[in-house]
């Protein structure tokens, strides 16, 4: 991005705080891209962990789209797992998915993350502070590796 552009604009909020047309359009976002592109279609993208109390989604938009998303779930054991990390194609290659984990990272600094990369992102992911925690295995007829990132109070 060149320095005279405007750096796009991070959102976030619980599900049931977005406006529709943008829970819509995160919604439509990820089918576009794990349905259409990536052909996963045995596992329910929409899994209802949106409405759990702590889960934020996050995303840029575009003329009041959006064009990049994640989620950030609390989990039982107190520590917050990213997910659902997608880019509509026409906005890849532009930093839009590392600005969102970035403010992701921010906003749960204090907290182990976890996520489950498309083995191909571990590189990309290991740039955020990422490291491998186990072996890869398929998911979705997709190569996935677990990764984490611990949190400031689990480093002191």
């Amino acid at each position: 991005m060149e320095s005279s552009e405007q750096q796009p604009t991070v959102h976030r909020g619980h599900w049931n705080d977005v406006a529709p047309a943008i829970a819509y359009g995160v919604a439509r976002l990820r089918y576009a891209v794990y349905t259409m592109e990536q052909g996963i279609t045995e596992e329910e993208d929409l899994d209802g962990r949106e409405l759990e109390p702590g889960t934020l989604i996050y995303w840029i938009e575009q003329d009041g789209l959006p064009v990049a998303t994640l989620r950030v779930l609390c989990e039982e054991d107190g520590s917050r797992a990213v997910g659902r990390v997608a880019t509509a194609r026409p906005h890849r290659g532009k930093g839009l998915a590392g600005r969102l984990l970035d403010a992701a990272l921010q906003d749960h600094r204090d907290f182990t993350l976890e996520l489950h990369a498309q083995a191909h992102l571990e590189e990309w992911y290991g740039r955020f502070g990422f490291v491998t925690a186990g072996e890869v295995y398929e998911e979705a007829g997709i190569p996935h590796i677990p990764m984490v990132r611990p949190g400031a109070t689990a480093t002191s």
